[in-house]
């Protein structure tokens, strides 16, 4: 397998395909937001040519303590539960238009803060 992801261009009359083609298919075709084509397969990691890093470590440990806290802010009986939902209704016109990506946005702006 290669290591770089293959580019990919279609034909008549298919103009743009993101995704599977079906449920079983190991290939997948990803549109990037730059608005290119890439191509790749899905499987199983190969650990021993592509082991986990520290810095992939570090990633999913951050990613689980964020998921944790917003997961904590979205529960009604939360003590900021109200204070937020009031916040996240005042911007709702010009900013996020979902609770749960508001929340996101907010433990991020908390922790880049710290």
């Amino acid at each position: 397998m290669s290591k770089h992801f293959s580019k990919t261009e279609f034909e008549y009359p298919v103009h743009r395909i993101c995704g599977k083609i079906s449920r079983k298919s190991k290939v997948v075709h990803r549109c990037t937001p730059s608005g290119k084509f890439i191509t790749y397969l899905q499987g199983e990691r190969n650990l021993v040519a592509h082991p986990v890093t520290q810095a992939e470590l570090d990633r999913r440990t951050a990613f689980k303590t964020r998921q944790a806290l917003v997961a904590a802010r979205l529960e009604k009986t939360a003590t900021t539960y109200a204070t937020d939902m009031a916040a996240y209704r005042a911007q709702y016109a010009t900013g996020y238009k979902s609770f749960t990506k508001y929340l996101w946005a907010q433990v991020m702006a908390d922790e880049t803060a710290d």
